[in-house]
């Protein structure tokens, strides 16, 4: 049976590979990027797979999202939040801002789009929601604080997610993969603070 499946950060590495898979599988993907740059690697991939602009920083931008995919199903089978962005560097030099605009991107934007899709998955008689987290949010290394955080703050909610939603029969999982040829880190610098004066 053909399924609908959306999926953040569709543009590159995981997701990407994951929108054409299940469009190979002969189901439809609803596949988001970023800008509009990104969107345009999208266009024409598969006839199955529906490029979509999502900054999911934006709650307006989530809320578009949701109208889009109506205009093809009333329902999702999957959301896969996938969309993530890495930050690294000295935690005594990591600017806060950029910090907080990180857990907008690997957080808050997905507990956004779960709550904003959560009512298609529903529809489903066999929803699934599935994150991209990381081993790092298992285990912490130098210079990662920032970006470990996030993985730990989104296993956090995964885990309270997965009973909440149980007795609905919706299934929740969190996949936490090690190092992956991806170029999450090639988005934003690992390393911010490469020629402060503070840096030897």
């Amino acid at each position: 049976m053909n399924k609908y499946y959306l999926i953040s950060g569709a543009s590159t590495g995981i997701g990407r590979a994951l929108s054409e898979d299940l469009a190979k599988q002969g189901h439809h993907v609803f596949a988001t990027a970023p800008t509009d740059e990104e969107l345009q690697t999208l266009v024409g991939l598969s006839d199955r797979i529906t490029p979509l602009l999502l900054d999911i920083r934006s709650e307006e931008h989530i809320t578009q999202l949701r109208e889009s995919v109506l205009k093809h199903t009333d329902h999702l089978d999957g959301l896969i939040n996938n969309a993530g962005v890495g930050l690294g560097g000295p935690v005594e030099l990591l600017d806060v801002d950029g910090i907080r605009d990180s857990f907008n991107i690997n957080v808050f934007g997905h507990i956004k789009m779960t709550q904003t899709l959560l009512p298609l998955i529903r529809k489903s008689k066999h929803g699934r929601i599935v994150f991209t987290g990381s081993s790092a949010g298992l285990f912490v290394l130098p210079l990662t604080s920032a970006y470990s955080a996030s993985k730990f703050a989104l296993r956090a909610f995964c885990d309270a997610l997965r009973v909440e939603l149980k007795r609905e029969g919706i299934r929740v999982s969190l996949i936490q993969p090690g190092s992956i040829q991806t170029p999450i880190w090639s988005k934003k610098p690992f390393d911010e603070v490469e020629g402060h004066p503070d840096v030897e």
